[in-house]
């Protein structure tokens, strides 16, 4: 994946990508949002993923429908190319209560984009922004850092995360 700079949008645009489970902090996200519109922040929140039917923590379709009404919120089908969301937004976010080292993450690290997500194990290589998972004020508590650090963050994230993984492609 290729560095990217933070977008010249005048809204502040967020990512979170992955499966659409409560598990994932998704319902935080969802509260956070409403928080942030109440302080007429000009920002974005856009969900890429899909639902898991199998999963019991998996968010009713009916709810992710009912979210579509939240100005600034934007939901998408899952991509095979996250890379091109991810050059269009100013953060990723994953404000997940559990996870394996999450290749979301190292991806949106390994673009230089600043990352908001929680203090549970899987996280720490990439911990730049946790909190403690449920926090409904995740991103509100966060709005000031962000926009005084990522530039300095983004670039310390990519290169420690280039450092240490490193995906290779082999081909016959």
């Amino acid at each position: 994946l290729r560095e990217s700079k933070l977008s010249n949008s005048k809204r502040f645009k967020f990512l979170f990508a992955g499966r659409f489970l409560s598990d994932k902090g998704l319902y935080e996200i969802i509260d956070s949002i409403t928080i942030i519109n109440s302080y007429e922040i000009r920002c974005e929140f856009w969900l890429v993923g899909f639902h898991d039917k199998s999963n019991i923590s998996s968010i009713n379709p009916d709810v992710m429908n009912q979210w579509k009404a939240i100005p600034g919120l934007k939901i998408f089908e899952p991509t095979d190319a996250i890379e091109n969301f991810l050059a269009q937004v100013d953060c990723f976010v994953l404000p997940s209560y559990r996870e394996g080292t999450s290749r979301s993450l190292l991806e949106a690290a390994s673009m230089g984009k600043p990352i908001v997500t929680t203090n549970v194990p899987g996280h720490s290589p990439v911990d730049y922004g946790a909190m403690s998972p449920g926090t409904e004020d995740l991103f509100a508590q966060k709005q000031t850092f962000l926009r005084k650090k990522f530039a300095a963050l983004s670039k310390e994230q990519r290169n420690w995360i280039t450092t240490l993984y490193q995906a290779t492609i082999q081909t016959k």
